[in-house]
């Protein structure tokens, strides 16, 4: 078609009926057959109803344009199907931008069922760019359509009011980084036919808007998409129903007024006449007030005269008769009927599309967790991880929930805990009953992997010292107890998935040890796509790389759902200790321990004075007259300096905790527990965007009654989280008794030594590697070595030691060399600090 040719139909077609657009359309294709497609693309056309008869498709209507349209088949959104079916291979959204298409048609026909009532809608998305159809394009278009009609009179001869709405919402989205650029052409095509024989006779109405907008959102993941989109489609159309109630139903009443008032003429000019007049003397009023000179009326200060010369205005013009706009009123208000509500009469306050949403990826999240169960054949296997599912289900909920209202803390109400809440070591009073010990558990963390240091399986077989793993040394520590008191404390392992094989193998050189080793494995969450919002595994079986242990917030769902708790509980224990497997200052301390029993506290967390290497750590606080863990991950950027300071939070979780059995089973099957999110933000192997939804078990502290906090001495936190700790308990700093490291009591100093060991020790082997023996450090209070340094047998460092070799060079420390506040550089000059 020419473009004249084209300009022409569509002038055409604005000055015909609109209500006939589709027969008037229709009726020039045929007369340029060449053309129609052009056309029927710049023409907007009334929504259209087909069947998807497909076995997915169940019989249920989709909406029909001409965004989702091929040739003469249309594709439902239900089951991504065309209708009548295509020949050969048809183009249709895959992967991600499929998974959010269905997210979007839940949240809109959410958003229909609040705004129309009835009706129905579809929403369809296409991309723009081809790319990897796991991951959301960058660039992609869609469609949001709402369709609302009303059956109008049976015959001519019956009364009643009947019409359309059709409303189109094109958009494109341009994601850079983490925010979005939207823009929506909005079309809303309307038809109204009232008809009242023997009365007002037949008003029949139709026409069309078109408004477009745009606006730049932020964006975390797929779900946000829906609500930018939505929040400006809402916008849209909220706009375009104020403009058609105006346009065609406020001029229409103009128009009827100037053709035929309802008024005498005569009397209304004369009342106006009047009211010039006035309004004439109210201008001198102000003059003279304004002037302070003598005028008609002296206004008084709280304006009483003026507004009584006001009253005269308006009381001027003589009382008006209700018009005869009867069937202009009445199809006016057919348009709540057969359109959008309006501000007062939509279903609900105000739609909130972040709600809206979390309930569609909840829905989703479910569908997804009941077909994972369903693989699993083995009744036993089926119900433990049925259990999981549930948790996890419930953990991403909450999830759902506290990011759809923004829940955060109060950072105002913070502060440091009272003095009772937080108990001086020093001042426990000395234990002299350790038959108590009877009634006591202890427990080790042992989910995590050695993958930061360089070493596979789980962190706990590292060796640490002479020879000895973590496991050892925590068997050892048990074993002591035991036979010292004469007492049966058991020993238990909280597992993971990724450690619990190994761990199994490992445990049994302990047969023969005075000490009972009991094991149970924390949950296995699934991972969830960023985007999507949906699980990574598709079977219970998948890869071990699309699941993870929850954060030992997972202690009390794991211990009540594996039956330890009520293991324990039959076994007349009544506490457990709680601590990571790498702490190796953790050990059973009996004075902390019949403190917990004197006080009836039922959780009780270790905290120690804080120093400038553990600024990350979280702390203990006071939040409206309770005692809660903040972690770094809860703080507000703008307060992060706050969170860091020495000063206002003089303590941290050192994650040693005391815990009452009859306790943990009161929170967890009241379902009490409530532990603050930490959402983990990691990527697959292969770059899939995946976050994690994990828990802190100190986060609990705030359900327990009488929860308080200790704060203990520095020794009793001793972890190996890196290769710099390892170098520290590997020292001649500590010794080892019956599996506990003591510090040297030759050691001047109650603080350990600050060692930052750079990127080439970061690997246990490359560190092993680095050092001949380990240095004397008795007299150090600093160290720092990076770039690639080595160090001979019989080194001695005290005071501040910064050892820096510069890329491409080379610095072995000699044997026998003693370093006291030194700093050696690339050429091994050695300048006095």
């Amino acid at each position: 078609m020419s473009a004249d040719a084209l300009s022409l139909s569509l002038d055409m077609m604005r000055r015909l009926p609109p209500q006939h657009v589709t027969s008037n359309v229709e009726a020039l294709m045929q007369v340029l057959p060449n053309d129609a497609e052009d056309l029927a693309s710049s023409v907007d056309q009334p929504l259209t109803l087909r069947v998807d008869d497909s076995p997915g498709g169940a019989g249920r209507e989709f909406v029909c344009c001409d965004y989702n349209r091929d040739g003469e088949s249309w594709r439902s959104w239900y089951t991504n199907t065309f209708h009548p079916p295509l020949d050969g291979e048809p183009i249709v959204p895959v992967g991600a931008l499929r998974d959010l298409e269905l997210q979007a048609n839940d949240a809109f026909d959410t958003y229909r069922k609040l705004y129309y009532d009835t009706g129905y809608s579809s929403t369809y998305l296409w991309d723009l760019e081809g790319d990897d159809p796991s991951k959301l394009p960058t660039k992609f278009a869609g469609a949001v359509l709402f369709k609302k009609a009303l059956q109008g009179p049976a015959s001519d001869a019956a009364k009643g009011t009947g019409g359309a709405w059709d409303s189109i919402h094109v958009f494109e989205v341009h994601v850079t980084g983490r925010t979005a650029q939207y823009k929506v052409t909005s079309t809303v095509m309307l038809t109204l036919k009232r008809q009242a024989p023997g009365e007002l006779g037949v008003v029949d109405l139709s026409g069309h808007l078109t408004r477009q907008g745009q606006d730049t959102q932020g964006v975390t993941d797929s779900a946000s998409h829906i609500v930018n989109l939505g929040r400006l489609i809402e916008d849209m159309e909220s706009k375009i129903r104020n403009q058609l109630q105006e346009i065609y139903f406020g001029k229409m009443r103009d128009t009827v007024d100037q053709l035929r008032s309802t008024e005498d003429l005569e009397a209304l000019r004369l009342a106006q006449q009047l009211q010039e007049e006035l309004r004439g003397g109210w201008e001198r009023i102000e003059i003279a007030d304004v002037r302070g000179q003598p005028g008609l009326v002296r206004v008084n200060e709280d304006g009483t005269a003026a507004r009584r010369w006001e009253r005269l205005v308006r009381l001027s013009l003589p009382p008006r008769e209700p018009q005869c706009n009867t069937m202009v009123d009445k199809l006016s208000s057919s348009l709540d009927s057969v359109g959008l509500r309006n501000e007062r009469q939509r279903a609900g306050s105000h739609i909130d599309f972040k709600s809206a949403t979390s309930a569609v990826a909840s829905k989703a999240m479910r569908n997804e967790l009941n077909t994972l169960i369903e693989g699993i054949e083995d009744p036993n296997a089926k119900r433990a991880f049925e259990a999981e599912m549930s948790s996890f289900y419930h953990l991403f909920n909450r999830f759902l929930a506290e990011k759809a209202k923004g829940v955060k803390l109060d950072w105002d109400k913070i502060q440091p805990p009272a003095a009772e809440q937080v108990t001086p070591y020093a001042s426990l009073p000395q234990a002299t009953d350790p038959s108590v010990l009877n009634k006591l558990a202890v427990l080790k963390l042992n989910g995590g992997l050695g993958t930061t240091m360089g070493c596979t399986g789980p962190k706990s077989i590292i060796e640490v010292r002479e020879g000895m793993t973590f496991l050892d040394m925590s068997v050892r520590q048990i074993e002591h107890l035991n036979g010292t008191y004469n007492v049966n404390v058991p020993f238990i392992l909280m597992n993971s998935f990724n450690t619990d094989d190994d761990t199994a193998r490992v445990i049994q050189k302990y047969a023969n040890h005075n000490v009972e080793i009991m094991t149970f494995n924390q949950s296995r969450y699934p991972r969830i796509n960023r985007d999507t919002l949906l699980p990574c595994p598709r079977s219970a079986t998948s890869n071990k790389n699309l699941w993870y242990p929850p954060g030992h917030g997972d202690l009390f769902d794991a211990m009540h759902n594996s039956g330890l708790l009520d293991s324990l509980l039959a076994m007349g224990k009544e506490y457990v200790f709680v601590s990571n497997v790498d702490n190796l200052g953790a050990v059973v301390d009996l004075n902390i321990y019949q403190h917990m029993i004197d006080t009836q506290a039922e959780f009780i967390s270790e905290v120690t004075d804080k120093t400038k290497a553990d600024v990350k750590g979280g702390t203990l606080i006071d939040y409206e007259g309770t005692i809660r863990l903040l972690e770094i991950a809860q703080v507000p950027d703008e307060h992060v300096e706050d969170f860091k300071s020495i000063k206002k939070f003089k303590i941290f979780n050192t994650n040693n905790l005391w815990l009452n059995l009859r306790a943990i089973k009161r929170v967890v099957e009241n379902d009490e527990l409530d532990l603050e999110i930490i959402t983990n933000n990691k990527s697959l192997d292969n770059g899939e965007p995946v976050i994690q939804l994990e828990t802190a078990v100190g986060a609990a502290i705030k359900h327990f009654r009488g929860a308080k906090g200790v704060n203990v001495p520095r020794s009793r936190f001793l972890p190996v989280k890196s290769c710099s700790d390892l170098l520290l308990i590997t020292s001649d700093l500590y010794s080892l008794e019956h599996g506990k490291l003591v510090m040297n009591p030759q050691r001047q100093f109650s603080q350990t030594p600050v060692v930052k060991l750079g990127d080439t020790f970061k690997k246990v082997a490359n560190y092993q590697k680095r050092f001949k023996s380990i240095p004397k450090m008795m007299e150090l209070d600093h160290l720092t070595v990076m770039g690639d340094v080595s160090f001979g047998r019989n080194v001695v460092l005290k005071g501040t030691v910064i050892i820096v070799a510069n890329e491409g060079n080379h610095i072995a420390i000699p044997d026998g060399s003693v370093l006291e506040n030194k700093l050696v550089t690339g050429n091994l000059s050695i300048i006095d600090h």
